[in-house]
């Protein structure tokens, strides 16, 4: 990605050059995240702001991570209305203007237009108006802020908020809103935070959602980093909040206080910020209703605190800043017991990856904890004793990430662990110590710091028949492949390989059970036939589509014809993917679901395009879409979708072929630059649904240079009103 970089330094730099604006100093940060970054200037006028942007609307976008092009302005100190309106015209996804310390109301109403354009569009989701730099805000200024329509808007550098402020900014719910930058909250305030979106009326009984998506419930991000002090009524009235609660800035915590958090109806609570806990708080935080407690703060835990905590009775109690543990206090958090609420699939979690050392008698004692998970991931020793202690634990997960050594005799200990889950963590791993963990009889085993594996112990590792987890490994070489290959291992993950030879593909390729690659960026066709060689692998579950960013057209038509055995009505494509070129498209247009998506394709050649709209090619066969009985929902031809969301700019030529495409909706969100010569052949797009809020004028009276392209006679009347 340098050369992006180097693409936008140039572009700033020329910007620079024609406008005369020597003060103009681009800092491009080196990394893969396209942005115009932090442009040191005080000040900008509305023209030079409109020119900048002009000069970088068809920056590649970064779309293997989800976001989109960044403009950075850290040194703009001052703000007016009309330089703020320019700037909310920016196309991309962050606009991050953190050197502005005030901020004027009509500044402020201008800004909140920024991504107003994606509202409603799945392209919403990642937008950000960034204002960190902020000191204070005015409550009229949070009015009109409270307009933005963009998927999240930072406010950090706040160090206090007003009620009308807050009541202003969160009016309609459309945002995320970050106030992380908070000392003090007032009770009022914290009222209007807590409060649920309308949206999540229907949602009012917590007891009927799944905890994992009660942040949907949130138009506050519910983080609170530097409030170091909370009142009892501040907490009080925080208990109506159903999103994640962080405190982390908290020192200290009072009983009264902590009844009142515990009465929070938020999924879960986080109190890193507490060293010391004593016993009538934590009985307190013990009885609350979040799922989830963290109090990875505190180093110490006397036994007597230990024994409230075990009263608790959510599914996850994280407590892995404790350096040390005694006895009595093992013994009592050994008590804690599974709370299985009705959304809930698995039982509580204990946290203990801050201990060091662990010796036989406490590992024993933690042991008899009845929950799901035992966290020691902390421990970069266990001796034989220890380890035969922490196997007799009756929990499905021994986690032990942390060991940096492990004999034989230890090894050969834990492998008689009588859960699912085994995790060790050896940065070197002898024969003689993988051999023992090989007889493991439960169905996961993770061997994790391993970047490169010896043959022998591959050899070793064979006996084992359930799931093999290396996914640290960065390459294989060929013998210890083949020795992979003979394993008798249910299935392998192999995530960390970013590439795969062709040596070890020829070799894996002997193994009959299943191979998960997550991270390759070169798909060949030896490892897309690895992909698919096992009726239980489902690679489309692993994330391995948006890694990929090279893909050989064999390996496309291999994956194609798999996606459409096992997604079936469903979307299949490579968001990893920058270019593509005609041969890959054609294959990949052959996938039957219902939906192409290839949105990190930046720019397509009319071969690409004449490629990619082969699918679903045939259509329905009705003569007129519109007059499909089965269209709006059932007909797999006018329900298919291409979506292309990378595309900055669409020529002529490609837009008439993309016209043509038989499908019901093409997306083409981020595609702001078409010229008046594009425009007319897009338009003839017969389908549902066209997609393209990007762009900002429309000429329904041009005509494209070309004889061959004929409009349709209604063209120039579709989506106007009808005439009563």
């Amino acid at each position: 990605m340098k050369s992006i970089a180097s693409t936008i330094a140039f572009g700033i730099f020329l910007v620079a050059a024609q406008t005369g604006v020597s003060r103009l100093q681009a800092e491009v940060a080196d990394g893969d995240e396209p942005q115009l970054s932090a442009l040191r200037a005080p000040a900008l006028s509305p023209d030079e702001i409109a020119r900048l942007i002009a000069e970088h609307q068809g920056i590649e976008r970064k779309v293997e991570s989800g976001e989109g092009m960044v403009l950075d302005l850290a040194g703009l100190a001052s703000l007016d209305a009309a330089t703020a309106q320019q700037l909310a015209r920016y196309p991309g996804k962050e606009l991050r203007l953190d050197g502005l310390e005030t901020l004027t109301v009509e500044a402020a109403r201008e800004l909140a237009g920024f991504a107003r354009e994606l509202a409603g569009s799945a392209a919403k989701i990642g937008t950000i108006l960034s204002l960190n730099g902020l000191t204070s805000l005015s409550d009229e200024a949070a009015q009109k802020l409270g307009g933005f329509m963009g998927s999240k808007l930072q406010l950090n550098g706040l160090t206090t908020i007003s009620p009308r402020a807050a009541e202003n900014l969160l009016r309609r719910n459309e945002f995320t809103l970050e106030l992380e930058g908070l000392t003090t909250l007032d009770a009022n305030v914290a009222r209007i935070l807590a409060r649920p979106p309308a949206a999540a009326e229907f949602a009012d009984d917590y007891r009927l959602l799944r905890g994992d998506r009660t942040w949907l419930l949130s138009t506050w991000s519910g983080k609170l980093p530097r409030l170091t002090v909370l009142s009892t009524d501040a907490a009080k009235e925080l208990q109506s909040y159903k999103g994640f609660l962080a405190l982390n800035g908290l020192t200290s915590l009072d009983a009264a206080t902590a009844k009142m958090l515990a009465g929070a109806s938020s999924y879960n609570l986080d109190l890193d910020g507490l060293q010391d806990l004593d016993v009538e708080t934590a009985a307190a935080l013990a009885r609350m209703k979040p799922s989830v407690l963290r109090l990875n703060g505190l180093r110490t835990l006397p036994a007597a605190t230990a024994r409230a905590l075990a009263g608790f009775k959510g599914h996850l109690l994280h407590l892995n800043g404790l350096e040390r543990v005694d006895l009595d206090a093992a013994r009592a958090l050994a008590t804690l017991k599974n709370n299985l609420m009705p959304w809930q699939s698995s039982t509580t979690d204990l946290g203990l990856s801050g201990l060091a050392a662990l010796d036989a008698a406490t590992a024993s004692a933690l042991a008899k904890f009845k929950g799901r998970s035992l966290n020691l991931n902390g421990l970069a020793f266990v001796d034989p004793e220890t380890a035969q202690a922490l196997a007799a634990f009756s929990g499905e997960r021994l986690l032990l990430v942390g060991l940096k050594t492990l004999d034989p005799a230890a090894a050969g200990a834990l492998a008689k662990f009588k859960g699912q889950y085994l995790s060790v963590g050896l940065a070197s791993l002898s024969p003689a110590a993988a051999g023992p963990l090989a007889n493991f009889k439960g169905r996961f085993l993770s061997l994790s710091g391993h970047e490169t594996l010896d043959a022998g112990i591959a050899k070793a590792l064979a006996p084992f028949q359930g799931e093999l987890f290396l996914d640290d490994l960065t390459a294989l070489d060929a013998a210890a492949t083949r020795e992979l290959a003979a394993a008798n291992a249910s299935f392998l993950h192999l995530r960390g390989l970013t590439t795969l030879t062709p040596d070890a593909a020829e070799a894996l390729a002997g193994f009959p059970r299943g191979v998960c690659f997550r991270n390759l960026k070169h798909l060949t066709a030896a490892a897309a036939r690895l992909q698919v060689q096992a009726p239980q692998n489902n690679s489309f579950n692993y994330g391995l589509n948006s890694s990929v960013s090279v893909l050989d057209p064999e390996a496309a038509r291999i994956m194609a014809k798999y996606a459409s055995q096992v997604l079936g009505n469903n979307s299949f494509g490579y968001g990893g993917l920058t270019t593509l070129s005609p041969d890959v498209a054609r294959e990949l247009a052959k996938f039957s679901g219902a939906s192409l998506e290839l949105n990190g394709v930046t720019v397509i050649d009319a071969d690409t395009a004449r490629a990619l709209v082969g699918f679903h090619k045939d259509g329905c066969g009705a003569p007129d879409r519109r007059q499909c009985a089965r269209a709006s929902q059932q007909c797999p031809h006018c329900n298919a979708s291409i979506s292309l969301e990378g595309l900055t700019t669409l020529s002529a030529e490609v837009a008439a072929i993309l016209g043509q495409f038989k499908g019901g909706t093409l997306r083409l969100d981020n595609t702001r630059n078409v010229s008046a010569a594009a425009m007319g052949p897009i338009l003839a797009f017969e389908g549902s649904m066209l997609s393209m809020p990007g762009v900002r004028t429309v000429d329904l009276n041009t005509r494209p240079p070309t004889r061959a392209w004929q409009p349709p006679q209604d063209m120039l009347n579709r989506g106007a009103p009808r005439k009563q």
